[in-house]
């Protein structure tokens, strides 16, 4: 009974500090460390940066492309970087991860190219085309080498542009076509310039997720005002227990 009201008496002064301290006036400031994927590093993030930093102007950004999968985790793993973001079969089971939504791999070609109606358009056909792709040892790509083989299709790049946004324009001018998540052809830069196939009756829509560290307990402010925008951006909601997140089933919904 002792020790009962001791711990009572604790635990009613802890939470009288913590409704305390939520109640204290915060800015939020700092360096924010963000890392991403190609795709989503070129044709997202700068949109959603700028929002966040309407919101938060005292947040000074660290923006940084990542190509490879293993790099990205170990950065998040060595808190080089405060969120990761990318579309991933493979995430490691001590990061905590949120899902965003999902995009389906779409085949990119110039206005100009002729191609096969969607509906008869075959992994064969594209192999005989020359591809651009981003580069080879890109979690896109690899992806995408895994489900053509599923089909016994070997895709093989002619040309490799490692910087997407001159790969997409290297496409729309017809040096060739090439595979990317669909929201790139949502970009107002490249929405008129590109002729755009499903290729979804193929490969399995990609979903992206937000990567954080589970090894720190506490989160930056800034980082935690992110994650919050991030969660209002993509409409997501945690369930009762605040453990889980829900995802947006349209990944145009979510971008929009």
């Amino acid at each position: 009974k002792f020790l009962r009201s001791k711990a009572m008496l604790l635990f009613s002064q802890i939470d009288a500090l913590r409704g305390q301290l939520a109640h204290l006036p915060a800015t939020v400031k700092g360096p924010l460390t963000i890392s991403s994927m190609f795709s989503f590093y070129n044709h997202v993030l700068p949109d959603l940066v700028h929002v966040f930093s309407q919101q938060y102007p005292e947040v000074s950004f660290r923006l940084i492309p990542e190509m490879l999968e293993s790099k990205l985790f170990e950065d998040i793993s060595s808190n080089k970087v405060d969120v990761g973001i990318l579309a991933s079969e493979r995430i490691p089971d001590d990061f905590l991860t949120i899902p965003l939504f999902k995009t389906d791999i779409t085949l990119f070609a110039s206005p100009q190219a002729k191609l096969p109606p969607e509906n008869m358009l075959d992994l064969t056909d594209i192999a005989q085309m020359p591809i651009v792709a981003p580069s080879v040892h890109s979690s896109l790509w690899q992806n995408i080498l895994r489900q053509a083989q599923r089909y016994g299709v070997k895709l093989n790049p002619r040309h490799i542009i490692m910087h997407q946004d001159c790969l997409v324009r290297c496409v729309s001018q017809g040096l060739g076509v090439s595979m990317l998540d669909r929201f790139v052809l949502e970009d107002a830069l490249f929405a008129q310039k590109i002729q755009a196939v499903s290729l979804s009756r193929f490969f399995r829509p990609r979903q992206y997720y937000m990567v954080l560290s589970q090894s720190g307990a506490y989160q930056y402010p800034q980082v935690k005002a992110f994650l919050n925008f991030m969660k209002q951006q993509f409409e997501i909601a945690d369930d009762n227990k605040g453990t889980q997140i829900e995802t947006i089933e349209d990944a145009e919904v979510a971008l929009h």
